[in-house]
């Protein structure tokens, strides 16, 4: 029954009492301390569902009830981080410990530093910003610059705050957690799914990412994700608006005490210790923390050591890559030996070719491992791999199994060197040495593994983010010979689709939508997702910063290239190159006729008129024009069919020339390009 008070209106009841529901929820799944039994806290929650069902307008999308939507998500929306997601240098090495800490004494110019240290969760990193106390935002780390946009998944950890309690909440917070799954909810979740069939998951951190990455918020909620805050990122407003002033030092174990009076689940301190430079101590201490993780209840691959003064974070700063007051000591990965059977090569989309061991299966980690990394053909001839050696594997980075080393003295004639000099890539192509870097590259320029490895990285979520295209359909386009070359993919149809061995109209229609859906992404992601080398989410950019359309970048000259902050030498090269070479020039007219993202801000879409004289041709704008502004004609171009690029080369059908043309119609004149006045222009439009 409903708890009502008539001189109390109806929002201030509903108000209260989720504020009592979230205290309580606090107390259970943050604090370990339940005040109340489950029985009243079900009480609690079914009074707020039954006053919130009968006033619907005053349901709030942070109260306690709306944890869960019944609603799937479309896709996740890419979300650029207020400050970058930086990445963490890891170390498997107490000297190299070591040796982190005199950098930093030496760029405090102290002898001892303080430290918090903190354990290294296997999980998955996230940023989640409050606004006025409210969770408004969940991003995943990404690329570190952007990341998906999780929120709903988010809020189905109860550990969560919707709400931070108001006494200490600033107007704008932003925090970095990191999202983890109990080993015991693990546990529980495999043993569910080989009753249902499903293949188990091979470990917490992978059932983890894959949980974050469902569209349906109540298919998270069942996989019970747990989460802690490790750090602050930015914060407006005044964290410690109380009386009681516990954060009298800018420290982060301050800050951290302060984030745990919102309300928000706070990551274990394990120590603070000002004598890192004690080796001995240090020893000591890493042997009790490797110990102290079998505790923690969840899986922790380390211990991570960040100067603890705020201020002497600022003073040492960071890389581009990584803060210099921040470490982490990972724990030596678990090994496992076994049987190299073979050596096979794979060709990625820019020709290297990466050998990789097929080993006899064996068990590590949890998962069974039936390849390896062999990183390059120098590692094998420095370690003297040879086909049926007994060798030894670890996960790199706890994920990739590697070769880490062989046992010679187990050999019994029977095994063979690997000689690079009689193999081909599958295509048949020669692989290639230019004697300058250590990579092999198929000298193939059709081969059809660097087309599958290009388009596999294209649709990647960090790129294109194409769904519903993965390594099995690619390998199916491409030696059906649907796909010859990367435009190919906005040529499909479900109808083509369909022609593939297990691909119905439903799988073929979610692929259509995909790549129509694409169209949609940031310039700077297709520049990207193109394969260039060098160029990634990060310097893609960087690269059109002072361009509003991707062409902007086909007249420059290397050593133009070189003065890009950010952009070195061999990129300038390799963006130049790209840009040069007459395929990818025809590639690009491609997909200019199939409505790529070129432009920084998309124009408008306009309907389309039937044809004209300008369907399906290339046009440059250049000069001012007395009766056109730029976008105005750009906008006449593509309603009458047109394409608008930025540069002059031989392609280009037509060149409007206004006052002040300059070098555009010098060049276009030089090159035989059709030259149009404004009149001319004018004129084409109306007929």
């Amino acid at each position: 029954m409903v708890t009502t008070n008539a001189t109390m209106p109806i929002s201030t009841q509903l108000d209260e009492l989720r504020e009592e529901i979230r205290l309580h929820e606090h107390h259970y799944y943050s604090e370990d301390a339940a005040v109340i039994s489950d029985v009243n806290f079900d009480k609690l929650v079914k009074e707020l569902e039954l006053l919130e069902s009968l006033h619907p307008n005053l349901v709030t999308p942070n109260s306690p009830t709306q944890r869960v939507g019944g609603k799937t998500l479309d896709g996740f929306i890419s979300v650029k981080h207020d400050k970058p997601m930086l990445s963490i240098s890891n170390t498997y090495s107490e000297f190299e410990l070591q040796q982190h800490n005199s950098r930093v004494c030496k760029g405090l110019i102290l002898s001892d530093v303080t430290y918090l240290v903190q354990p290294k969760i296997d999980g998955v990193a996230v940023s989640l910003i409050y606004e006025n106390g409210y969770l408004v935002k969940a991003i995943t780390r990404g690329d570190g610059v952007s990341g998906d946009d999780v929120t709903q998944n988010i809020k189905t950890i109860k550990e969560v705050p919707l709400k931070l309690h108001s006494k200490f909440a600033p107007k704008y917070l932003d925090v970095r957690a990191e999202v983890f799954m109990y080993n015991s909810v693990f546990d529980a979740i495999n043993i569910i799914r080989v009753k249902e069939g499903k293949s188990e998951f091979a470990n917490p951190r992978n059932a983890t990412s894959g949980s974050l990455k469902l569209l349906d918020p109540a298919k998270v909620s069942s996989r019970r994700l747990s989460l802690l805050v490790h750090s602050i990122s930015k914060c407006e407003g005044d964290l410690n608006k109380s009386d009681n002033s516990i954060c009298k030092q800018k420290t982060a174990s301050c800050i951290l005490g302060l984030l745990k009076l919102t309300g928000l689940p706070v990551v274990k301190e394990l120590a603070i210790i000002n004598n890192l430079s004690d080796s001995n101590l240090t020893s000591k201490l890493i042997r009790f923390w490797k110990e102290d993780n079998k505790t923690l209840g969840y899986n922790a691959d380390g211990v991570v050591l960040k100067v603890n003064n705020l201020a002497q974070r600022q003073t040492l700063g960071c890389t581009s890559k990584s803060p210099k007051w921040v470490i982490a000591y990972k724990y030596e990965p678990t090994k496992a030996t076994t049987k190299l059977l073979e050596i096979e090569l794979n060709t990625g989309r820019t020709g290297v070719v990466t050998p990789r061991a097929i080993l006899e299966p064996v068990l590590l980690d949890g998962t069974v491992v039936s390849h390896a990394t062999l990183h390059n053909f120098s590692n094998i001839a420095d370690m003297d791999i040879r086909v049926g050696d007994i060798v030894t594997i670890q996960k790199a980075g706890e994920i990739i199994p590697q070769v880490t080393s062989v046992d010679i003295d187990s050999r019994n004639g029977t095994q063979t060197i690997y000689d690079i000099g009689h193999e081909r890539c599958k295509c048949g192509g020669h692989i290639v040495n230019n004697g300058i870097e250590v990579a092999y590259r198929c000298d193939n320029e059709h081969c059809l593994d660097k087309l599958k490895g290009l388009i596999e990285h294209f649709v990647r979520r960090d790129y294109m983010d194409i769904d519903g295209i993965g390594e099995k359909l690619i390998d199916s386009l491409v030696d059906s010979g649907l796909v010859t070359k990367l435009s190919d993919l906005y040529k499909l149809s479900v109808e083509s689709l369909m022609t593939l061995d297990r691909m119905g109209e439903r799988s073929a229609q979610k692929v259509i939508s995909g790549l129509n859906k694409s169209k949609s992404q940031p310039y700077d992601r297709f520049l990207s997702a193109l394969g260039i080398k060098g160029v990634g989410r990060t310097l893609s950019p960087i690269l059109l910063k002072d361009h509003e359309c991707i062409s902007g970048l086909w007249d420059l000259s290397v050593t133009e290239l070189s003065q890009i902050e950010g952009v070195g030498p061999i990129v300038a090269q390799s963006v130049y190159d790209f840009f040069k070479d007459e395929f990818n020039l025809s590639e690009w007219e491609e997909f200019a006729k199939l409505g790529l993202p070129f432009y920084k801000h998309s124009i408008e879409a306009v309907p389309m008129k039937g044809d004209t004289p300008l369907t399906g041709k290339i046009v440059v704008l250049t000069g001012k024009m007395e009766n056109f502004t730029r976008k105005t004609a750009t906008e006449a171009i593509l309603e009458n069919g047109g394409i608008v690029v930025s540069s002059i080369k031989k392609s280009i059908d037509y060149l409007v020339a206004g006052d002040k043309a300059g070098s555009k119609l010098t060049k276009a004149e030089s090159l035989g390009v059709s030259v149009l006045t404004e009149d001319e222009f004018a004129d084409m439009l109306t007929r």
